[in-house]
């Protein structure tokens, strides 16, 4: 069986499948332990995965503040929250808040999760699936979140 694994920072991520992705810095040149994106389409969603130092914020803040961020960069899209609830990543609690998008004429152009955790109290975590067919975003979701681990 074919995955890839990214593992260079303070988690392990294993992904179904040969998947080519992107990393970036939040605010530097590159991504390091402290703070980093990746962003890569995965099976039918595309998904934007960051972390970050924080002890502050708490997860709905972090959730709330990807949500307005992801509703300001698509304004040619309605973004909409449908339900919020608990998830688990590798041992620890988080949250997700589940959306669906539509054009600005109405017509449904998908949806998607965002979730968020802390693997330790430094470092703040969050993830965006995004895609048009919602089953497939929570499928997606869901084998990402178990897919990973806090430390590797």
């Amino acid at each position: 069986i074919i995955s890839t694994v990214i593992e260079d920072y303070l988690f392990r991520l294993t992904l179904d499948g040969d998947v080519e992705y992107t990393t970036t810095s939040l605010t530097g040149s590159e991504a390091s332990n402290d703070e980093g994106v990746i962003h890569f389409d995965y099976a039918g969603v595309t998904v934007i995965f960051i972390w970050f130092k924080d002890k502050e914020s708490t997860l709905s803040d972090i959730i709330n503040d990807n949500y307005n961020t992801l509703s300001v960069s698509q304004p040619s899209l309605a973004l909409s929250p449908i339900s919020q609830g608990s998830v688990t990543v590798d041992t620890v609690s988080g949250k997700y808040l589940t959306f669906v998008t539509k054009s600005g004429s109405g017509e449904n152009k998908g949806g998607g999760i965002i979730g968020s955790w802390r693997c330790s109290s430094e470092n703040a975590f969050s993830i965006l699936v995004s895609g048009s067919d919602a089953t497939v975003v929570q499928i997606r979701f869901k084998r990402l979140v178990d897919n990973l681990e806090c430390s590797k």
